[in-house]
């Protein structure tokens, strides 16, 4: 099963390495088919983890991404977003923050909706899902010529 870890996203660029990863309280919610919500609390930190696992396979699974106000400049809560986002026959089931944002809501690094270069790209990792479904985490870069 190709799955997506939302946590080990984040241990991964940010080097959170807790201590142990047995959890001292673990709650998991299944949310739809393929997608399951954890919560886990270490009390050591004491650190919460918030976590969505998703399962890619699924045909109806997909990772999106969406600009404040559906512009390109503008700040909108994830949750607004979210529920401006859910409608029949395409459901959200979960939303983050995925970048920093310049003055104005400005993402710094690049930006892709449905396929459309948003933002161009900053040097740093940022992170994608290719249209096979695979997550990546790269530095990229973009290079073209407007003909006309």
């Amino acid at each position: 099963m190709k799955s997506l870890r939302l946590l080990g996203l984040f241990i991964v660029l940010f080097g959170i390495i807790p201590p142990s990863l047995s959890a001292d309280f673990l709650e998991s919610t299944p949310v739809g088919p393929g997608i399951i919500y954890h919560h886990e609390y270490l009390e050591a930190g004491p650190w919460h983890y918030y976590v969505m696992e998703l399962d890619l396979t699924d045909q109806y699974n997909r990772i999106e991404t969406v600009k404040a106000n559906d512009r390109l400049a503008g700040n909108e809560r994830t949750s607004s977003m979210a529920e401006r986002r859910d409608f029949d026959a395409h459901r959200i089931s979960g939303a983050i923050n995925g970048d920093f944002y310049a003055s104005g809501g400005i993402p710094i690094g690049a930006q892709v909706i449905n396929g459309n270069l948003l933002k161009r790209p900053y040097p740093r990792s940022v992170f994608g899902v290719s249209p096979e479904k695979n997550p990546i985490i790269d530095i990229v870069s973009f290079n073209g010529t407007l003909l006309s």
